[in-house]
């Protein structure tokens, strides 16, 4: 604290405003653990949070880079948007796959996507995750035109008051939520199912990278976010406690379960090293989800031009060709 307060007086703090695509949820732990461990104060960036509703508007606000220039989406509509021409690059990848799945009530044995077929399914309109489940569907080769899709809101109401018979969600947000007043739930994930993207990951717009300036601010947001998913990463527990203090108002027993299923996504990403699924460059020598700058541009052609090419089969996106990459 009095080495920030020393360079404070020296030097005042840069104000930077970054996009996150959600409300506050553990999902974001390492982005509010960094602002209250002071590490955007020792990169000497003073960083406020603004939120919007969804990773597509993040992305399509950090492609028009008007009030936003960097911020958090999903890699779907990352690569979406990049496919339709908005300015924008992956940074870092904070989480390798899809935590997107279909939930259903235990009682309704419903656990294979086919079993979906004339049942209602729960989709939030203009959500990343109805593209998903679409990808699933084509994958599988199931007929997407079985399914009856219901619009609903972005809580798990409609599955619990039995308006609908299945809700596709993030992993860490419907489940913790339902458990932690004690539901009993079925999960389908749809990464178990052949859906391979990644998902929350750093966001910049073209124009702002191509700036020095803003260049060297993104690195250091990136260095600061780093030190506070190393955290969640490292010790869980304890990054539970300190989202807990921040954010009082959520049940302890939900802070407890999303960190239990962060420690399921560490653990399976430390299995994909270990099996070569991941090459070095993509995780750091501690194992921490966020990316140092000399990958950024690796991570741009590589994975987004993969993506591209997913999507260009799965979901007929003529757009998504390498060369649009």
């Amino acid at each position: 604290p009095a080495l920030i307060a020393r360079r404070t007086m020296a030097q005042p703090l840069q104000k930077v405003e970054v996009l996150l695509d959600w409300k506050p949820l553990p999902t974001y732990a390492g982005f509010f653990i960094a602002r209250e461990l002071g590490a955007f104060e020792r990169q000497g960036l003073d960083v406020t949070f603004k939120e919007v509703q969804g990773a597509t508007p993040a992305a399509e606000a950090i492609g028009a880079g008007k009030e936003a220039w960097i911020g958090t989406s999903s890699g779907m509509a990352t690569v979406i948007g990049r496919s339709k021409g908005l300015p924008i690059k992956s940074l870092a990848v904070y989480y390798r796959k899809t935590p997107s799945a279909i939930f259903t009530r235990t009682e309704d044995r419903i656990a294979h996507p086919r079993d979906l077929y004339g049942k209602k399914v729960g989709l939030v309109p203009g959500s990343i995750t109805s593209e998903e489940i679409r990808a699933l569907f084509a994958i599988n080769k199931l007929d997407w035109s079985q399914v009856e899709q219901v619009p609903v809101e972005w809580d798990p109401f409609a599955l619990v008051e039995k308006k609908v018979d299945a809700l596709v969600d993030y992993e860490e947000m419907t489940p913790a939520e339902l458990l932690s007043e004690g539901r009993r739930i079925l999960v389908m994930r749809l990464a178990d199912f052949g859906v391979r993207t990644y998902s929350l990951n750093m966001i910049v717009n073209d124009q702002a990278w191509a700036d020095p300036a803003r260049r060297d601010t993104a690195m250091k947001i990136l260095d600061a976010v780093n030190e506070g998913y190393s955290l969640v990463n490292e010790r869980p527990g304890d990054a539970a406690n300190h989202f807990q203090r921040l954010f009082p108002r959520l049940a302890p027993r939900y802070v407890e379960l999303e960190a239990g299923l962060l420690e399921v996504y560490r653990a399976a990403l430390a299995t994909c090293r270990r099996q070569g699924d991941i090459d070095g460059e993509l995780v750091g020598p501690r194992g921490e989800f966020a990316l140092g700058a000399e990958v950024c541009q690796a991570i741009q052609d590589r994975h987004q031009g993969l993506l591209g090419a997913f999507l260009g089969d799965l979901l007929h996106l003529a757009a998504c060709q390498a060369g649009a990459m």
